[in-house]
């Protein structure tokens, strides 16, 4: 997981950007990669308006299956506290678990909100919340938003990633 500095900074809903013209490029030459001044991190270079699309997409789309892996991986933690009796059997502590049951529902709605902030609010700022809220819930595995993440390595349609704006 994350420092708390990294937490914070990656919840922030005022960042500064600036545009990586020394950096890669996308096939039509523009600058393949934005970068978050509070951690240096490089998201991709993608419009304001495809980012809007995408918050869209998942507010609309990905509030269902957030919302039943957050209530699965609420009860998993609750059936493996109260069912396996023998605490080295337990992957993570008793106390790791009950604060990730506290904060699912924290997080699910915190990508809720930072989907319809990024297609409503400020496009990178929100990209870049659900992102975080993301990874504090689901770890570093595949997410939603694989496009939303630091340095994207694909577009969870399948869209080319050398090409701007796609999917």
């Amino acid at each position: 997981m994350s420092s708390l500095p990294a937490i914070y900074s990656g919840l922030s809903l005022t960042n500064e950007w600036e545009v990586d013209i020394d950096g890669d490029k996308f096939s039509n030459q523009e600058p393949m990669w934005v970068i978050d001044q509070s951690t240096g991190e490089r998201y991709l270079n993608e419009s304001d308006a495809t980012i809007r699309r995408k918050g869209g997409l998942l507010a609309i789309f990905c509030c269902i299956p957030n919302l039943g892996t957050s209530l699965m991986s609420m009860g998993g933690r609750f059936l493996d506290l109260t069912c396996i009796p023998d605490e080295s059997a337990r992957n993570e502590s008793k106390e790791t678990k009950i604060a990730k049951m506290i904060y699912a529902p924290i997080t699910y709605l915190g990508m809720q909100f930072a989907a319809c902030y990024a297609c409503l609010g400020n496009p990178k700022d929100g990209r870049k919340l659900f992102t975080q809220l993301e990874s504090i819930q689901y770890g570093d595995t595949d997410s939603f938003a694989p496009c939303f993440k630091p340095q994207a390595k694909k577009h969870l349609l399948g869209g080319n990633l050398e090409m701007h704006n796609s999917y």
